[in-house]
């Protein structure tokens, strides 16, 4: 008797489990939103005229959550700390950060693009005697380094593959062009 009123209650327990499982789903707290994740891929292109001097490729991935909730940005830091002497004699000094410094965040749109933002900030460290200094802005007096910086915040509407452009601004010291571009990919 005992055998057959337990496998009477493990039958009938089995046939509410589905039933459990479903109100339970129905019922749960507010589920986490769907995230799509993009990859994008900034380019930070140099030219001196037509020519492109240098090109500095970064890669970033930023989650996408639904519209209403929060941008989540994501952040890229890559420079080195050099020494700047800081009187004539050159026997004391303050160590500079250089290098670029890159924050990226995208939201959803309702035609199926994607809103790109990004903050960058770049410097970089130069002797006077590698040229330029002969701008309209700038005047290089003496052998101390030079530190240039550029600093922008741009947006972009962007679909799944698309490049576009987000900022282009020359420099005052020798005139070179700094092109940035960003390409978005849907992570799968």
């Amino acid at each position: 008797m005992r055998l057959g009123s337990r496998l009477a209650g493990f039958l009938v327990g089995l046939l509410l489990v589905p039933g459990v499982v479903r109100a339970q789903q129905q019922t749960s707290p507010a589920q986490a939103p769907a995230m799509t994740h993009l990859r994008a891929d900034l380019v930070l292109a140099e030219y001196s005229g037509e020519k492109k001097i240098s090109s500095l490729p970064y890669t970033i991935n930023v989650g996408v959550g639904e519209a209403n909730h929060s941008r989540q940005w994501q952040s890229l830091r890559m420079g080195v700390r050099v020494p700047v002497a800081t009187n004539g004699e050159g026997t004391q000094f303050n160590y500079e950060s250089v290098g670029t410094n890159i924050d990226c965040s995208a939201s959803a749109e309702a035609d199926g693009r994607y809103g790109i933002e990004v903050k960058i900030d770049r410097s970089s460290l130069y002797s006077p005697d590698e040229g330029g200094g002969g701008g309209d802005q700038v005047h290089v007096n003496g052998t101390h380094p030079i530190l240039r910086s550029f600093n922008s915040g741009f947006d972009l509407g962007l679909r799944d593959g698309e490049t576009g452009e987000g900022i282009s601004a020359t420099d005052p010291f020798d005139g070179h062009v700094l092109k940035v571009s960003v390409t978005i990919h849907i992570v799968k």
